[in-house]
């Protein structure tokens, strides 16, 4: 993450402005998705990881709570498989000392954090970073961190780094496992070590930082995967220097040709290159293209991990809070997803998972006043406040409802405003269709609606009934950043806005579920769409599950017209007005899940709660009761 340190920048409302006379105003965008003609895959690169702002946060902050539960709904209903924190080595943790030269290693709040984060299913992009204090070659600093900031500075000695380096790795293979290390960690040498910020070293600094660390890797485990150098802004040809460095220079450890590398890593903010440059996916792919054709120079076979990337590398509400954050998120993914000859990353990380955000200090501001998360962090006095999600959260949940064949989509471009993209689930049963109407800079008027004219054809599963979803963010649905911006955007809000706010924060339905008879297998609609809206329209034949490339849940309704299943892994739609009560039982009669409102909810469970396994749905409706059985799999068990 890039910081510049400007006082008070990110607490100004202000910055949020309305930009009249959007020429895009009442457009009208014409789409055809064939539903019979799949042009590849759709990949879910953006499921595989997240970033959290510092390690230490899964167990403490500055704010007197923790990003445990963040984590868990990130696993949940996100589906990160994988997680990204600084520091490490930071004193917080308190891993590595010296006495009287000696080393002396205190693994306890180390284990604290992986054995909560493997619990849920997460398994770490293990950043090496930032220096052990003991072994600092200077006192040189970076970000705050709660008042214990890290050290920037190369090692005094490298010997002791690469010993460090090796112990953890040992360390974690005793404890988690030896194929789970090998097999569901990576190890990644520093963050952004072409800042001065981040790095007080030279580039050939950094060499031997990386080499002596592969080294230490190599006599741990030489099949743990390593790699870096996590490089931001103007870093390409710093990433071309450092690949040159590790596959044919001399390795500053051994004295051998090259390093071990498995994966190459850079960051990407669209404003990296001018501070105008916001919410502009165009320079993300362009970059990503970039990446890909250095990695080809030198025929490298690895991953390709963009493990940091977001509208803005600011504290500002283009980067999270707006509506335009989510529609940015669509159009990249997008993008990415249908890039010509250039393959989609391997990884894809959000900066960053929680608010709960500590590079500055950002206390006591609370509301939308913190601006990196897809969460909120929440006021400490007022329990319901932790973790509500942002309307971007929520566009990562239509992404991941997405399935995993991409179909042809005609009539949009990725120079204009609206676009569409089309999936096929893998069983065929349902067809996904994303919408999204997004100008770059993210400041436009989020009241201009546009129409759009949308055609599916050749459904697998009609003529006939089918089952139509319409989901939809933008500025008066799923979207809890409204209701504080109408509060008067209040610094602290009170318990009845943070109410409000958390009430009007789930994805929401913009049509309800509803049944349609084709005689033909063809779909029409005509829609109204608001610029920096994302929609996502699920077509699927009636009785079966919407999955993801998760989990697939399977099951009947016997006699409860009130309570609806599909699946983006289970999603339980309750209709009517009555008060309700759900729970979910395994065959011993164990309560995995359980559910209580009043009125249309949605409620979504995934495969972190549930194994594979025969459930019974248990719902209390009003005055009435009702069962169902279903089979959950999961795939990826």
């Amino acid at each position: 993450m890039v910081i510049v340190f400007r006082p008070h920048a990110l607490f100004v409302p202000i910055l949020f402005l309305l930009i009249s006379g959007n020429p895009i105003s009442g457009a009208t965008y014409t789409y055809t998705v064939d539903a019979g003609a799949v042009q590849g895959t759709w990949s879910h690169f953006y499921e595989n990881g997240v970033d959290i702002c510092h390690v230490y946060t899964v167990l403490n902050s500055a704010y007197g709570r923790n990003i445990q539960n963040a984590l868990k709904i990130g696993k949940n209903e996100l589906g990160f498989s994988m997680f990204r924190g600084h520091g490490v080595l930071n004193d917080d943790v308190g891993l590595y000392k010296e006495v009287n030269g000696s080393p002396v290693y205190d693994w306890t709040k180390f284990d604290q954090i992986f054995d909560y984060t493997t619990s849920l299913g997460m398994y770490p992009i293990f950043e090496f970073s930032f220096m052990a204090s003991a072994i600092a070659s200077t006192g040189a600093n970076v970000c705050w961190y709660n008042g214990v900031p890290g050290k920037s500075a190369p090692p005094r000695d490298y010997n002791k780094w690469r010993s460090i380096v090796m112990e953890i790795v040992k360390h974690c293979e005793t404890r988690y496992g030896v194929d789970v290390v090998r097999n569901k960690w990576l190890f990644e040498v520093w963050n952004e070590p072409n800042l001065p910020n981040f790095f007080s070293g030279t580039q050939n600094d950094y060499f031997k930082l990386y080499d002596y660390a592969a080294d230490g890797i190599r006599q741990a485990d030489s099949n743990c995967k390593i790699g870096g150098p996590a490089v931001t802004g103007k870093g390409l040809d710093w990433l071309d220097q450092f690949m040159n460095h590790a596959i044919n220079g001399t390795n500053l450890a051994t004295g051998a040709k090259g390093a071990k590398l498995d994966f190459i890593s850079y960051h990407r903010y669209c404003d990296d290159d001018a501070s105008n440059a916001k919410s502009n996916p165009d320079l993300l792919v362009s970059y990503h293209r970039s990446v890909v054709d250095v990695a080809k120079k030198y025929s490298f076979p690895g991953k390709i991990l963009c493990d940091e990337w977001a509208p803005t590398w600011q504290g500002v509400p283009e980067h999270s809070d707006l509506e335009s954050a989510g529609t940015f998120v669509a159009k990249t993914i997008h993008m990415l997803n249908d890039n010509g000859t250039c393959a989609a990353p391997d990884f894809y990380s959000w900066f960053c998972l929680s608010d709960v955000w500590e590079e500055a200090d950002l206390r006591p501001a609370t509301g939308y006043l913190s601006t990196y998360g897809l969460l909120l962090r929440g006021t400490a006095s007022i329990p319901n406040s932790w973790d509500v999600p942002k309307p971007i959260f929520n566009v990562f949940k239509m992404l991941r409802m997405m399935g995993n064949r991409r179909l042809s989509c005609t009539g949009g471009s990725f120079t204009q405003s609206n676009n569409a993209a089309a999936t096929l689930s893998a069983d065929g049963n349902a067809v996904q269709i994303l919408s999204y109407d997004h100008v770059n800079g993210g400041l436009a008027d989020p009241n201009v609606t546009n129409t759009v004219n949308l055609t599916v054809n050749n459904i697998p599963f009609a003529p006939g009934n089918i089952e139509v979803r319409r989901y939809a963010v933008d500025v008066s649905h799923s979207n809890s950043y409204r209701p504080w911006r109408n509060a008067g955007s209040p610094p602290q809000p009170s318990s009845t806005v943070w109410t409000d706010m958390k009430n009007k924060a789930p994805l929401q339905y913009k049509d309800s579920l509803t049944t349609v008879s084709l005689s033909t297998a063809t779909f029409t609609k005509t829609f109204t769409q608001n610029l920096y809206g994302t929609e996502l329209f699920i077509l699927s034949k009636p009785g079966t599950m919407v999955r993801d490339p998760m989990a697939a849940v399977s099951g009947i309704v016997n006699d409860a017209p009130c309570l609806r299943m599909s699946g983006h892994a289970v999603s339980i739609t309750m209709s009517g007005t009555e008060q309700h009560s759900i729970d979910m039982l395994d065959m011993t009669g164990r309560i995995a899940a359980h559910f209580s409102g009043c009125g249309e909810k949605l409620y979504i469970i995934s495969d972190a709660g549930l194994s594979s396994g025969v459930y019974i749905a248990r719902a209390v409706i009003g005055n009435k009761r009702y069962s169902m059985p279903f089979v959950w799999r999961t795939l990826h068990q």
